[in-house]
């Protein structure tokens, strides 16, 4: 009841509700209150908080005001069974999960790389380093575990298969929002020689993080105006972990979001 008046006290109808906390813990799923919106309601009313996470009650009641949700971070969100049944019984658009800002958008870019020469990646490690609270929050195991796992497994979902993989994040507080990442890739080529990639990536969190909420929030309106209901799969270009797609490849993925795009603005 908090969040729906917190929401009611100032939302109208060009709001979009965007998830931009810090990461939490993986949520303990349970099939009677997360398979169906009947169950979560139940959940609600039994006070059964150790199965509820912030992010998806403020998905919740998002989506049932009929406010478009977008999920910029790998926190459980919108992506509830329950919840994007919710969706389309209202009638709005969401989307997420984890937006891709920065060592996994060049990831997700260069893999296709070498699919498209046939080089075989053998191994893939990322160091990451953080300063800011997100960088706090996730020098906590438990925090850090859907982070890692929404990192780690875009390279199967581009490459078709799973190459050796260190994935590391780490709190350097002296970096305050700066997030540096270094990447070195083994990979193999003709003949079967084995050769080494490294790349670092050395962004600024905020001002890589803000175009992209402003992006989403505007295409979700877009969605919303156009009678989109239920995940926005086209809209997978902004994530790491995107809902109901298994395209990760960063080209294909905006040629699916342009193309989705001109096809709606016709309309």
């Amino acid at each position: 009841d908090r969040i729906e008046r917190d929401l009611r006290s100032f939302a109208d109808d060009e709001t979009v509700v965007i998830n931009v906390a810090s990461t939490e813990p993986l949520p303990n799923f349970n099939e009677r209150y997360h398979a169906d919106i009947e169950g979560f309601e139940e959940m609600i009313d039994r006070d059964e908080r150790k199965f509820a996470t912030a992010s998806m009650l403020y998905a919740y009641v998002a989506l049932r005001l009929g406010l478009p949700y977008g999920n910029f971070t790998p926190s459980v969100g919108s992506s509830l069974p329950a919840l994007k049944q919710l969706a389309i019984e209202k009638g709005v658009p969401h989307a997420g999960n984890d937006g891709k800002t920065g060592e996994t958008l060049v990831k997700t870019t260069l893999a296709p790389m070498f699919a498209y020469r046939n080089l075989k990646i053998l191994g893939w490690m990322s160091y990451n380093i953080l300063g800011d609270y997100d960088g706090k929050v996730l020098s906590h195991s438990e925090n850090k575990e859907s982070k890692v796992i929404s990192k780690d497994k875009v390279l199967e979902g581009v490459m078709g298969y799973s190459p050796y993989t260190i994935t590391e994040i780490n709190f350097f507080p002296s970096l305050v929002d700066n997030k540096t990442a270094f990447d070195f890739i083994h990979f193999k080529g003709f003949l079967g020689t084995t050769m080494k990639f490294y790349f670092i990536w050395d962004g600024i969190d905020a001002i890589v993080a803000a175009p992209l909420i402003l992006d989403i929030a505007r295409f979700l309106l877009f969605a919303k105006k156009r009678g989109v209901s239920g995940v926005v799969r086209e809209m997978a270009f902004f994530f790491k972990s995107p809902m109901e797609t298994d395209i990760l490849n960063t080209h294909e993925q905006y040629v699916m979001l342009r193309d989705w795009f001109e096809r709606l603005a016709e309309v």
